[in-house]
């Protein structure tokens, strides 16, 4: 099935079917990539409404990267990220959200 969530994962969001297929066969995921980085947000400022850019130019910096550090995700990651906004969709979406629309399309 992983094999098929791949090509799907391909097709749907324009990303290497090879690369996710490697990152999640060899455990290659961190937590804020499963959660998605709009719930990890949430998480951390439960009332915020918007973008992830939106949220990072509007909220402390130093507090948030040590947050998403409990998350897997490096200072220079969180800096890198967010400043340039780069984002794909799954990146957004969280890898759960994202199987658990693969899922329903199985059914």
């Amino acid at each position: 099935m992983l094999y098929q969530f791949s090509f799907w994962c391909a097709d749907k969001y324009g990303i290497s079917p090879r690369g996710i297929y490697e990152k999640l066969r060899r455990g290659r995921t961190k937590i804020w990539e499963w959660e998605g980085i709009l719930n990890c947000i949430k998480q951390h400022e439960p009332e915020w409404e918007g973008t992830a850019k939106e949220f990072w130019d509007s909220h402390p910096h130093s507090s948030f990267a040590t947050f998403m550090g409990t998350k897997q995700m490096s200072w220079v990651t969180v800096w890198k990220k967010f400043e340039e906004d780069n984002w794909s969709d799954m990146e957004v979406r969280g890898i759960k959200s994202v199987y658990r629309e693969y899922r329903s399309t199985l059914i």
